[in-house]
């Protein structure tokens, strides 16, 4: 079965004009059948999973709906494997009916708080979370909250969607404590574990501190914030990561910030749609002028030619020299 699969696969991978995508649905059809019910035997090895995932993308919509019906009660399985877990991204990339995505969303946040920590499921959880809306989002970060999960979820706010962890504290302050605590050890096994990069978990780190009143920084927020000081660049990735990346420039004392503007890729963020809005944030809150001509206009001064009419750099530019009074 498995030759037979390798020749079929080698022929999917010919271009279009040398052969056509009629032909290439009869060969992914002949695949299907040759498989039948043995798709155990092929997802979780190097060469079976490649097969697959060609199959998934040059089948049609029935095609897509026979593999991902047949694999995805084994998706948390996939999603941990060292090869099937590039499989389980491109089963929810082209899972032709949002039933489908639903289902593979659901295995997997029942356990977002394990996989996360995975190596290969991690990258698997970021990719469905990346591709969700708002409120699918939401509900994979929910899930990270464990008992409380059900309780969230069940909690609306006025558009119908569950309410956000700053809200339900308002509104359920005999359960802070307990929420807080459990968040607070979650973020830092995933701090430790070197996953800031991941928008999921900023969108949590993000969860956490939201939830604290603004004229309250507890300890909790401080130590959070002396945690995170070094990973501030791997935060820059998303809107909540940013929001983090500002809340703790804010959180950390004169010293501590140095170090954060010293250690940031200013080059690079100088023209990214989401890092520059934190080199504006510096410039408008940080204290020594000379540290932010230094660091940020020296090293915009030096590409200036190149990136004159880029929208971001001119922001972050006029920030510079037309600070706030």
């Amino acid at each position: 079965m498995t030759k037979k699969l390798r020749i079929n696969y080698n022929q999917l991978l010919m271009k279009k004009k040398e052969m056509a995508n009629e032909e290439k649905h009869k060969v992914v059809e002949d695949c299907i059948k040759l498989i039948g019910d043995k798709w155990a035997d092929l997802c979780f090895k190097h060469d079976g999973s490649r097969i697959l995932q060609q199959l998934l993308k040059f089948g049609h919509r029935e095609h897509r709906i026979t593999i991902c019906d047949a694999l995805k009660s084994s998706y948390v399985d996939l999603a941990t494997n060292k090869y099937s877990h590039y499989l389980a991204s491109k089963m929810y990339y082209y899972a032709p009916t949002e039933e489908l995505k639903a289902a593979m969303r659901l295995k997997m946040a029942g356990q977002t708080s394990k996989l996360v920590q995975h190596a290969f499921a991690a990258e698997v959880l970021e990719y469905v979370y990346s591709r969700g809306t708002d409120k699918q989002q939401r509900e994979l970060v929910l899930s990270f909250y464990g008992n409380y999960f059900l309780l969230m979820k069940e909690t609306k706010d006025e558009t119908g969607n569950p309410v956000s962890l700053k809200k339900f504290v308002e509104l359920k302050p005999q359960l802070a404590e307990g929420i807080m605590d459990k968040l607070d050890g979650i973020i830092q096994k995933l701090m430790e574990k070197g996953l800031a990069r991941l928008s999921i978990v900023q969108a949590i780190i993000a969860d956490f501190f939201s939830a604290h009143p603004e004229e309250e920084v507890s300890i909790k927020v401080k130590d959070m914030a002396q945690s995170i000081k070094e990973k501030v660049p791997s935060l820059l990735a998303s809107k909540p990561g940013l929001s983090v990346a500002c809340g703790i420039f804010s959180i950390l004392d004169a010293k501590d910030r140095k170090t954060v503007v010293k250690s940031l890729p200013v080059e690079e963020m100088l023209t990214n749609k989401i890092a520059h809005l934190f080199l504006i944030h510096i410039i408008t809150t940080l204290d020594d002028t000379q540290l932010t001509k230094k660091k940020i206009l020296n090293e915009a001064l030096k590409i200036v030619d190149d990136h004159i009419e880029d929208k971001c750099f001119g922001n972050v530019l006029l920030s510079c020299l037309c600070p706030p009074e």
